[in-house]
């Protein structure tokens, strides 16, 4: 039984398919999926597709592709040329090794036959969606190292690869806080930004708290929620015999705190603040006690300030890093559990939610319990709501069907632990805090992830 090498090529019209096998074989394997390539991306004379001796090339008029055999490598010698214009319909060429035919398919599906399978029965999928024309992208991501870069750049590679030949995306950093991501984007400057915490962003939508200087941003849409389990949570050097926010208040310690700055654009800075103000500590009643914040504006950074010496106390995010861990476990810092009461107040002004530290994540004298905090999870991938809509869905396919391929970047690391928590699981992806954007809303209810 002769078997088949097959892959669909994407045409400007229809998907083209070659299918050639060499006639003293009786098995091939078919190639891999991935190994598509659009003709509308294809160079002339670059190499389309290969059989066991056959090539398929791209002419110089960019209208034709050449069927070429190898002969010794690395040479081959062309045994005819095809114009697309005759790929309409099914079209064979014969050699004395090897037999080729070129066949027009509809766009909808890819075929996939099995020579195990009865009779060899075909069974279509799903094809990939893909966009012809070239675009021209700004993404913004983070500083330049953590993790919204690398999720930007997983990003735009398996977008490009399915969007036109010219298509480019540039990933930009931010110098603040996070605030200049959403700006931009709802400005129209840049076509998408990721943002953290969720639980934010809703207000962004009514420019309330953070973002009443800015003033309502509506046409904010969301694609997706990616998981990152994280708290906010403020931990003091054990010399200071501090172990509750009540203990905080009746020996009034002249504190240091390193944390981010509340300027009006750092997200961390204002949530932080809003959670000591919540416990009765303003600015001005820990100045008081003769203390002060020791501002930054990135998390490591007022890490590395209570490492070395310049702070007794560190109020942050990003608890699954190394940087807490060695805080915690070396420098045997105390965590001060948020208060109920605190974070009621917090939920009802803010509609924040509470959250906890299990015991035992750092192993530590202070966390062979539970540990109450402020919760501080989850990414989103934020676009405006003229974004078109078939950019929109081909960035959301991406990031449901091609998760694997960020997942396998942080399976290194535990996922309680990791930065970005996975597994990715495509229903609570589709339940960001900020209302879908139509063409990603579309693909989740399309693929059963959305009712």
């Amino acid at each position: 039984m002769f078997g088949l090498r097959s892959l669909l090529l994407s045409h400007s019209l229809s998907p083209v398919t070659a299918l050639s096998h060499c006639r003293s074989r009786s098995r091939i394997v078919p190639l891999s999926r991935s190994s598509a390539v659009p003709l509308s991306r294809c160079p002339t004379n670059r190499e389309a597709f290969s059989g066991n001796n056959i090539t398929c090339h791209f002419a110089e008029d960019g209208l034709s592709v050449l069927l070429r055999e190898r002969t010794t490598y690395p040479t081959c010698r062309t045994l005819t040329s095809l114009p697309l214009s005759k790929l309409s319909s099914r079209t064979q060429h014969h050699s004395a090794s090897c037999h080729t035919t070129i066949i027009a398919q509809p766009p909808q599906t890819e075929t996939h036959v099995s020579a195990s399978s009865p009779a060899n029965m075909a069974t279509t999928t799903p094809a990939e969606p893909s966009i012809e024309r070239s675009l021209s992208m700004k993404f913004i991501g983070d500083w330049g190292q953590a993790n919204f870069h690398r999720i930007c750049s997983w990003l735009t590679q398996e977008f490009c690869d399915r969007a036109g030949p010219r298509s480019q995306v540039g990933i930009y950093n931010m110098r603040g806080g996070g605030m200049e991501g959403l700006e931009q984007v709802y400005s129209g400057e840049a076509q998408l930004c990721i943002a953290t915490p969720a639980m934010l962003l809703p207000s962004a939508l009514t420019g309330e708290g953070l973002f009443a200087p800015l003033g309502p941003m509506p046409s904010l849409r969301a694609l997706a929620a990616l998981p990152q389990r994280d708290r906010m949570m403020l931990a003091i050097h054990p010399k200071f015999g501090i172990h509750s926010y009540a203990d905080l208040h009746r020996v009034k310690p002249a504190l240091r705190i390193a944390t981010s700055s509340d300027d009006g654009t750092n997200f961390i800075g204002y949530v932080a603040m809003r959670l000591m103000e919540a416990h009765g500590i303003t600015k001005e009643v820990l100045e008081s006690w003769g203390g002060s914040y020791v501002l930054t504006t990135r998390p490591e950074q007022a890490i590395e300030n209570m490492r070395v010496g310049n702070a007794d106390a560190v109020l942050q995010e990003a608890i699954m890093t190394p940087w807490w861990r060695q805080l915690m476990e070396e420098h045997k810092l105390v965590p001060i559990p948020a208060q109920a009461v605190a974070i009621a107040r917090l939920t009802s002004q803010h509609g924040w939610q509470p959250a906890s530290i299990r015991a035992g994540f750092w192993n530590s004298e202070g966390n062979k319990e539970e540990i109450s905090a402020l919760d501080f999870s989850d990414f989103l991938v934020v676009v405006r709501d003229d974004l078109p809509d078939d950019v929109a869905y081909l960035l959301t396919w991406c990031l449901v069907e091609q998760r694997g391929a960020i997942e396998v970047q942080y399976k290194h690391i535990e996922p309680e632990r990791s930065p970005l928590t996975y597994p990715l699981e495509p229903a609570k992806m589709a339940k960001p805090s900020l209302p879908l954007h139509p063409g990603a809303e579309r693909y989740y209810k399309e693929h059963g992830h959305l009712a």
